[in-house]
């Protein structure tokens, strides 16, 4: 791939005039040049080129970005392909670029982009797409929303889609691959997406790698929201909504807002917001941090107030501090979301509020943990202590834990010292939700048979459904790790540990203590994801059991056999294991 110093040479080095005027007709107006924008129907001007600020921008339909943007949207190609076609301009050879692990993907990304086109075509074109439309409209979301966030529709029929990527040669498998297809028990394709209204994600730069569906009809009794499995090309936990539209305009003002939603950021836009992103409902990763901090440090969270939000917060805050940034959080007033506050209050009111009521992550997290205090009820006040230490530990910095405990003293018109005190006190015993690995791991060759990561996986999908599962496997192996297959282990150690916790075992929980462990994660990940592997019975686990204990069996014969070659003395040991494994006395 290009390095971003290259991106970022071919942006500021192309004269974004001389290669739109390659395309289209332009006409010289104050500053800027103006064209009919290629991108809609447009029969007036309404895109501007400005050379000074090398950026585009359409005022009809919105569609905006830099030079490598405006070629990548033209001729429907890959952003890293049109940035390879503008290094030339400069001097620069982009040899790399033409790799097989490129072409693969230069692949996915042209099926992402005829899906996206198809799903459109079918909102703006069809009965169905009338009766989503009224949908959006309700919502607030015209035209000119549903075009700038290119929304579209996945018709009723259950294989529409396919039909049209394989007359557009996009073979089963990579549609397969894409999560846009799978195939029923006889092996027949049928769409991911149906009767859903669509809304496409794209990575940073701009192209499409999933989809987020959403049910629009009454009494549909489906998940409101079903979204694209991860796979090559789309990984949530390195992307944000509207990243590559918010990029420009969050630099502009030197402030970036994060949403829980992608809806939200809708919302937002049709307030004027237009600097927003939204975390795709996942936990936030540092990956997300990187993008935020490479546009400006002024980072605004605004998750919702209620508790699932103030602890998505509460995690944000510990991850940004690991990183030494402290964001500012707001949640809007009486639980409500940004369109409805808009809708109440009014553009220009959601505007001053997000931005006069923000405040520091900690004061924000301070705040609402005093809102419910009870001074004159001691286990209000112990909750209270507990919660705003719970918060200062989350930061590295000894200022701001000696800043909240004295507002806090102040608070409760008691004494400094006693409130440090029980702070070290608590500290010192909290227990890590990471489990300390136990010593009884053995060292293991490479090498492992393919059945051996096969088995574990059937069991920790198994784990998920039965904690019988997970019972069954430690009891048979002992407790015993296999240190080449660790990532694996450390999942079986989560699912327990969450069972041991709260009594249940779940996926997005377990998604969120991994992320952390990104080999973990990863495969995690992979094994949920896994269309071939549709839950595990318990027949089928005890199977895979049985194979991970025939693996330790002979990893210990091997050992033993090793010993009783260097030594004599080993052999009696050898002799014994052989009896016990099998059964004799």
């Amino acid at each position: 791939m290009i390095s971003q110093n290259i991106i970022n040479q071919i942006i500021e080095e192309v004269d974004i005039v001389d290669v739109v005027g390659t395309y289209i007709p332009l006409t010289p107006k104050g500053k800027n040049y103006w064209a009919v924008c290629p991108f809609h129907n447009d029969s007036n001007p309404s895109m501007s080129v400005s050379r000074e600020k090398k950026f585009f921008k359409c005022f009809s339909c919105g569609t905006s970005g830099n030079v490598i943007a405006f070629v990548q949207k033209y001729e429907h190609i890959p952003y890293y392909e049109a940035a390879a076609k503008l290094a030339g301009k400069i001097g620069i050879e982009i040899e790399e670029f033409d790799t097989p692990e490129y072409r693969k993907n230069k692949q996915y990304y042209m099926a992402m982009d005829e899906a996206k086109n198809f799903y459109q075509f079918y909102l703006n074109n069809t009965a169905e797409g009338l009766i989503a439309k009224s949908y959006l409209e309700k919502r607030n979301i015209g035209q000119d929303l549903i075009d700038k966030f290119q929304i579209g529709l996945a018709p009723s029929s259950s294989n529409y889609l396919n039909k049209a990527l394989t007359e557009k040669n996009i073979g089963l498998i990579e549609q397969i691959d894409l999560g846009l297809v799978r195939e029923n028990n006889n092996g027949e394709p049928y769409d991911t997406f149906r009767n859903r209204i669509i809304f496409p994600l794209s990575n940073n730069e701009g192209q499409v790698v999933g989809f987020s569906g959403r049910i629009f009809l009454d009494g549909d009794k489906n998940s409101k929201y079903l979204n694209s499995q991860e796979n090559d090309i789309f990984h949530k936990g390195e992307m944000l909504y509207n990243y590559h539209l918010a990029s420009l305009h969050a630099k502009k003002l030197d402030c970036i807002y994060v949403f829980e939603g992608f809806m939200d950021v809708i919302a937002a836009e049709k307030g004027g917001i237009s600097n927003a992103v939204a975390s795709m409902g996942t936990a936030f990763t540092k990956n997300h941090i990187k993008s935020l901090r490479s546009l400006t440090e002024n980072i605004v969270l605004c998750f919702d107030g209620d508790e699932a939000g103030i602890n998505a917060t509460k995690k944000a805050a510990e991850l940004f501090s690991s990183m030494d940034i402290i964001p500012y959080a707001v949640a809007l007033p009486g639980g409500m979301d940004p369109d409805e506050y808009l809708q109440k209050y009014g553009s220009v009111a959601l505007k001053d509020y997000l931005e006069n009521k923000k405040t520091n992550i900690y004061e924000y997290l301070y705040n609402n943990a005093k809102s419910n205090l009870i001074l004159e009820d001691i286990n209000s006040v112990e909750k209270f202590k507990k919660s705003v230490f719970d918060i200062i530990k989350k930061s590295k910095s000894t200022t701001i834990s000696e800043f909240y405990i004295k507002k806090m003293s102040a608070d409760l018109d008691c004494d400094v010292n006693t409130l440090i005190t029980d702070f070290g006190k608590i500290s010192s015993s909290n227990i890590a939700v990471e489990k300390v690995q136990e010593t009884r791991k053995r060292k293991m060759p490479t090498g492992i048979k393919p059945k051996v990561y096969k088995a574990l996986e059937i069991i920790i999908k198994g784990s998920l459904n039965s904690k019988d599962v997970l019972k069954e496997y430690y009891k048979a192996t002992e407790n015993k790790y296999i240190t080449e297959a660790m990532e694996y282990c450390t999942i079986l150690d989560q699912i327990r540990f969450e069972y041991d916790s709260i009594g249940e075992a779940s996926i997005e929980v377990i998604c969120s203590r991994l992320e952390n462990y990104k080999d973990a994660y990863d495969c995690f990940q992979k094994i949920i994801n896994n269309r071939l592997i549709n839950g595990s019975t318990i027949e089928e686990c005890r199977e895979c059991i049985k194979t991970i204990v025939d693996y330790w069996r002979n990893e210990e014969k091997k050992e033993c056999f090793k010993k009783a070659l260097e030594d004599d003395k080993h052999c009696d040991d050898l002799i014994k294991l052989v009896r016990k494994q099998h059964n004799l006395s």
